[in-house]
């Protein structure tokens, strides 16, 4: 699945080049190096069923290990499982604070070195093709600026419409749970932009797709897998937010900046729903 799109001519190479710069210019910003190797939409297809298939992957080794664990305790006090209701068991255990932490340590170590690996061509290091670069203070300052414009807006279109809790929100709020914390402000982001502002991003922005059409469809598939923790309202947000994340990486070259943002976000939301119990 690593294939290569060659880039046959230097024409085509100039013209890749020029169009990116002249789409993603900004001050004191580094000019985009030349990509030689671009991931194919095929393979990056291929290669982001296996990135869901490991996060799946992560939920069901913990499964496993919940089940030897149920079993030992049940044998060091002589009694037996009870068959009927352990799926529901599980199921209730993947969906606390502990659990959650556990499958997103998981996730961590079996999907990185995979999108590495899906990113890394002959020639050319994962982290060029992933866009893992410096990016000067005063640009990214200027998206901080931009993010906390997104964050007033977002809280207040919540607040304005009332969004009921769903059953996500309510398993993390309140719950103080540091593990949980740590999960949702940088592991998710890291794994999240990765995949979508990284590995995606790069085998979609020079199709045909153009920076927009790959922008509204990476933000569309970035808020679907959202689609089972929250209410409309929020995924309209969470749309809005990768919209914002996906300019930010064109913008800027680097996937740097997107998990940054990512991260900040994600911190906030950490600290007002599972420490002070907020309702946002």
């Amino acid at each position: 699945m690593t294939e290569t799109l060659e880039v046959n001519t230097d024409m085509d190479v100039a013209r890749h080049n020029t169009q990116h710069q002249s789409e993603t210019e900004e001050p004191n910003q580094y000019s985009p190096e030349p990509m030689l190797n671009l991931p194919r939409v095929g393979s990056s297809i291929g290669w982001m069923v296996v990135f869901f298939l490991m996060s799946a992957l992560s939920g069901f080794l913990y499964a496993v290990y919940f089940g030897l664990q149920e079993g030992f305790i049940a044998g060091l006090h002589h009694t037996e499982v009870d068959a009927s209701t352990f799926g529901v068991q599980i199921k209730n255990n993947l969906e606390t604070p502990i659990g959650r932490t556990i499958t997103a340590v998981l996730q961590f170590v079996l999907v990185i070195p995979i999108i590495f690996f899906a990113a890394k061509f002959p020639g050319q290091s994962a982290a060029k093709t992933l866009a893992i670069t410096k990016v000067p203070k005063n640009i990214l300052r200027r998206w901080i600026l931009y993010f906390a414009g997104y964050w007033l807006f977002s809280v207040a279109f919540l607040h304005f419409i009332h969004e009921t809790d769903s059953s996500f929100t309510q398993s993390l709020r309140g719950s103080k749970h540091f593990g949980l914390a740590i999960t949702i402000a940088v592991i998710a982001p890291i794994i999240e932009e990765l995949i979508f502002r990284g590995y995606l991003y790069k085998a979609w922005r020079f199709t045909r797709l153009g920076f927009v059409g790959a922008l509204i469809l990476i933000s569309a598939l970035f808020t679907v897998i959202h689609a089972g923790q929250y209410q409309w309202p929020t995924l309209l947000v969470i749309f809005c937010f990768s919209v914002l994340l996906g300019t930010a990486r064109e913008k800027t070259g680097s996937v740097l900046v997107p998990i940054l943002l990512h991260a900040i976000n994600n911190t906030l939301a950490a600290v007002l729903v599972i420490y002070l119990g907020a309702n946002i």
